[in-house]
C-alpha cells in the first residue's frame, strides 16, 4: 500500500473514531448534576477527541513527511487502536442511552441515578478502557511525530532525553495494559487491552529501532561456536548499524557492531 493509502485510511478510521467520541460527549454534556462516574466519563472524553485531533493533524502533512509517517504507521497497529476506540464510544452511548432514558436537560431523574448507581462499575470500566485507548494514541502519536523529528533532525543528541522518556512512558503502559488484559474476565475487554498493549510495543520498538539505528539479522552460530550483535560496551555516538549474514562455525567467534576493548578482549582474548 502506498504512502497516501496508509494514512488516508488511519485518518479515516480516525475520523470516525472521533465522531464516535463526539457523539457520547454530547450525550454526557447534556445531562445535568449527572453522578461523578458520568463527569469523568466526559473529562476522558473530551481528552480523547484532543489526542484524536492531534493524531489527524500530524498525519495531514504533505510530501516526504507523509511518506514518512506511512513507514512508521506500517510498524504500528494504529488502525486497530482507533477501531477499538470507535467500538467503544459506540457501545458506552448505546449503555448510557438506556441508563438516562429519564432525565432532561435540566434535570437528571432520580428513577436514572438510581439505575446508574446500580451499574457504576460498567462505567468506571468504561472510563478505564477509554483512558488506555486515549493514553494509548497519545504516546503513539508522540513517539512517530518523534520518529519524523529525529529523521530530519541535526540534533540527534538533544533529542536523546525526549526518546529516552518516551520508551520509558510506553513501557510502563504496556506493562499496565498487559496487567489488565491478564486479570480481566470479560474476553472483549481483555482483548480491547491487549490490542492497546500491543500498539505501545510496537511503537516502543520502532523508538527504540530510530534511536539506535539497529537492524541485525542472519545470524547462524553452530553449537560449538559464539556470536554477537548490536553493541558490547560503551554506546557510540551517531549510531547507525545494519549487518546480516554473520556466520560462526567450527569452534569459532563473530561479532558485528561496536565493542569496547575491554569486552573484545573478554571475548576474542587468550
Amino acid at each position: 500500500m502506498d504512502s497516501l493509502s496508509v494514512t488516508a485510511s488511519v485518518i479515516a478510521v480516525a475520523g470516525l473514531a472521533t465522531q464516535s467520541a463526539k457523539a457520547i460527549y454530547k450525550l454526557v454534556d447534556g445531562l445535568v448534576e449527572a453522578p461523578q462516574a458520568i463527569a469523568n466519563s466526559k473529562t476522558l472524553l473530551a481528552g480523547t477527541q484532543s489526542s484524536l485531533d492531534t493524531l489527524t493533524g500530524a498525519l495531514a502533512t504533505k510530501g516526504d513527511m507523509q511518506a514518512g509517517f506511512a513507514s512508521v504507521l506500517q510498524t504500528i497497529n494504529l488502525h486497530g487502536v482507533l477501531l477499538s476506540t470507535q467500538d467503544l464510544c459506540d457501545r458506552f452511548k448505546t449503555t448510557i442511552t438506556n441508563y438516562t432514558s429519564h432525565s432532561t436537560e435540566s434535570r437528571f431523574s432520580n428513577r436514572d441515578r438510581f439505575l446508574v448507581n446500580l451499574h457504576e462499575s460498567q462505567i468506571v470500566q468504561f472510563n478505564d478502557q477509554l483512558s488506555g485507548c486515549q493514553r494509548t494514541i497519545t504516546l503513539v502519536v508522540g513517539a512517530i511525530t518523534l520518529i519524523m523529528s529525529h529523521s530530519t533532525s541535526n540534533h540527534v543528541q538533544q533529542l536523546s532525553t525526549r526518546f529516552q522518556a518516551q520508551e520509558q512512558a510506553l513501557s510502563t503502559l504496556a506493562t499496565e495494559l498487559s496487567k489488565k488484559a491478564n486479570v480481566e474476565e470479560d474476553q472483549a475487554v481483555s482483548r480491547r487491552f491487549t490490542i492497546l498493549q500491543e500498539a505501545c510495543m510496537e511503537a516502543l520498538r520502532a523508538t527504540k529501532a530510530e534511536r539506535t539505528g539497529q537492524t541485525f539479522g542472519d545470524m547462524q552460530i553452530d553449537q560449538s561456536s559464539g556470536g554477537m550483535q548490536g553493541i558490547v560496551g560503551e554506546a557510540q555516538r551517531g549510531i547507525n548499524q545494519s549487518f546480516g549474514n554473520l556466520l560462526a562455525q567450527n569452534n569459532s567467534k563473530a561479532f558485528q557492531g561496536q565493542m569496547d576493548a575491554a569486552s573484545f578482549a573478554l571475548m576474542f582474548g587468550k
